[in-house]
């Protein structure tokens, strides 16, 4: 119930063609079939709509935007040309793709995502706090879109058709909303691995890492004094306050290395969602991106032209760079949440990672214990968390930068192009 808003939102673009009661319980009487067929019959009229609208709009580019260039912008055509065609091509492979080709690993990743919650004990106020923050979404990406969308329409109202209008609506609607369907899922791996590393550290009696810090800074200098002072006969050994933690409070039942077993395999069911998830999103998410930095690179041309040396349009001036800086905005924020929550990810891997290291340092350990640490620490070391959109690129830090380095690069070039024209 906490996804909810998201999968209504998702669904109104074709996206979900399924109830999230069938994903978790599968079709049980004619009635949710019939609804199947419904919701299926409806994501087939989108993606008709979407093949069906898409000539509109580049007629009216054809007669509109490109005629105003027609001149001295060839560069522009060509580049506007290459991104409307990757967004079209992008809302295909999205509705294909999660709407029918994908179906089954959806659905295996809707019982995973079960399976991981029981196993980490999540309570339901915890739900309560992600059913607030999908709302607060849905009714973000509404109103911005709505303004967004009403302002480009004062924008060319009179001179542009009305299916060039639903054309634009929804190709921008479909990409804004698999985003955001997507950023959810990472987000979804982010907090359970930070949650995973919680229970990790609590399965040793410690509350935070600067604790183990300061625990293991103790024990060493414990060390060193005891080597350079001797053996200290019948003196105690430095307390060690793992030591005596048999059993998790959270789970009486199960020794320490059940829980740290619990928790490789947790870690184990949320290194396979994420191949779960580059396996369905690769295609959308290669076209998404490269829609997005030739609109990003076209707008923001559009908007310095019309700032610094004329006016591309017989709109109001300030009208016009208001309407592409949203347009802009909107693409650099998509850019920005995939990548930013990518590289979470990978970097919640990396410290489950560092947080065994330095487990495995403390003494003494079980045998047991101590082979159940190693056993994790190889599976983590054999595991790839992050996102590679059909392996041309990893979604992280250094990516983002390389796209801003080409944006301003691209940039330079065109307006050297415009102030010699």
């Amino acid at each position: 119930s906490a996804i909810l808003p998201l999968h209504y939102f998702s669904k109104v673009v074709g996206l979900a063609p399924y109830s999230l009661e069938d994903m978790f319980q599968g079709s049980r009487t004619g009635h949710s079939k019939m609804f199947k067929y419904v919701n299926a019959i409806y994501s087939i009229v989108v993606f008709l709509l979407v093949i069906f609208l898409f000539p509109f709009l580049v007629i009216w580019k054809l007669e509109v935007i490109y005629a105003m260039t027609a001149d001295d912008g060839i560069t522009f055509v060509i580049v506007d040309i290459l991104g409307s065609i990757t967004q079209f091509f992008a809302n295909i492979c999205s509705i294909f793709q999660l709407a029918f080709r994908s179906l089954e690993k959806i659905q295996k990743m809707f019982c995973e995502m079960k399976k991981i919650d029981i196993l980490l004990n999540i309570k339901s106020k915890f739900y309560r706090r992600i059913g607030i923050y999908c709302i607060i979404q849905v009714l973000f990406c509404s109103i911005f879109s709505s303004l967004l969308y009403g302002y480009d329409f004062i924008l060319w109202f009179d001179i542009k058709e009305n299916f060039s209008d639903v054309s634009k609506i929804l190709n921008n609607t479909i990409m804004m909303v698999m985003v955001i369907i997507f950023v959810n899922y990472i987000a979804y791996v982010k907090t359970r691995l930070k949650i995973l590393n919680c229970e990790l550290m609590k399965c040793f009696g410690f509350n935070a890492e600067k604790e183990i810090d300061i625990y293991l800074q103790r024990l060493s200098a414990y060390r060193l004094s005891d080597s350079d002072d001797g053996h200290r006969n019948g003196e105690p050994s430095f307390p060690d306050k793992f030591h005596h933690y048999e059993f998790n409070k959270g789970f009486p039942k199960l020794i320490l290395w059940d829980k740290i077993r619990i928790l490789r395999e947790v870690n184990f069911k949320l290194n396979q969602l994420i191949i779960d998830l580059n396996s369905v999103y690769s295609i959308p998410l290669l076209l998404e991106i490269l829609t997005i930095l030739v609109k990003i690179a076209v707008k923001l041309h559009l908007v310095i032209v019309t700032i610094f040396f004329e006016n591309v349009t017989e709109r109001p001036k300030a009208l016009f760079a208001i309407v592409n800086t949203c347009w802009i905005t909107l693409f650099f924020v998509k850019l920005i949440l995939m990548t930013v929550y990518c590289q979470k990810v990978m970097n919640h891997a990396s410290h489950t990672l560092l947080l065994l290291q330095k487990l495995l340092t403390l003494t003494p350990l079980h045998k047991d214990l101590a082979k159940e640490l190693e056993i994790f620490s190889e599976q983590l070391l054999h595991n790839n968390l992050q996102i590679s959109p059909c392996g041309f690129f990893v979604l992280d830090h250094p990516f983002l930068s390389r796209c801003l380095e080409i944006l301003v690069a691209y940039i330079v070039i065109l307006l050297q192009f415009t102030q010699s024209d």
